[in-house]
């Protein structure tokens, strides 16, 4: 009776661990967030981190940090934050707002798969752009050097929307 009890308590062993590794969370290697400021003058930065705790920045000259950084993290940072872009449902959604903050991010994952969300904060927020926020403003907490080459990003929302080309100037009609 005693080997039996023994047999039966290493299946349930074994069945609970086989469960715990089934629902492991995705693992993200590297994340971008940006954003387009929401209001004049335009205020656009991004923030790019990776599971190597390197991390990059840009802000636009309104932004506060002006001009392409780079720095590292610690890991107590990088788990806090791969748990906050965890608990965001990547789902797209239909709205756009212009009277909103926009928020950017692209999130990748180690099996390959890659998330590419927008937003917004301000009229009516939607689901994770607080966090978004949150993250982006941790660009404060790092010691980020100033380096002097462009840095790529796959975001653009901290970039500025182009000024449409004025080719003629147009007069009130004559009255």
């Amino acid at each position: 009776m005693n080997v039996n009890c023994l047999r039966l308590l290493a299946i349930v062993a074994s069945l609970l661990l086989a469960d715990c590794k089934g629902k492991k969370e995705p693992e993200i290697i590297k994340f971008e967030i940006a954003n387009d400021g929401g209001d004049m003058p335009f205020k656009g930065k991004v923030l790019a981190i990776d599971n190597s705790l390197n991390c990059q920045f840009y802000g636009d000259v309104n932004s506060g940090k002006s001009g392409f950084f780079e720095g590292e993290i610690d890991s107590k940072l990088w788990d806090n934050i791969e748990k906050k872009l965890l608990t965001i449902d990547y789902k797209p959604l239909d709205e756009s707002l212009a009277d909103a903050s926009n928020f950017e991010a692209v999130v990748y994952l180690k099996n390959g798969n890659r998330y590419h969300i927008h937003r917004h904060i301000g009229v009516k927020s939607t689901n994770g752009a607080e966090i978004l926020s949150q993250i982006l403003d941790t660009y404060k907490q790092i010691k980020l050097i100033p380096v002097k080459r462009k840095i790529k990003f796959e975001t653009t929302y901290q970039n500025p929307p182009p000024v449409p080309p004025m080719t003629r100037s147009f007069l009130p009609p004559k009255i």
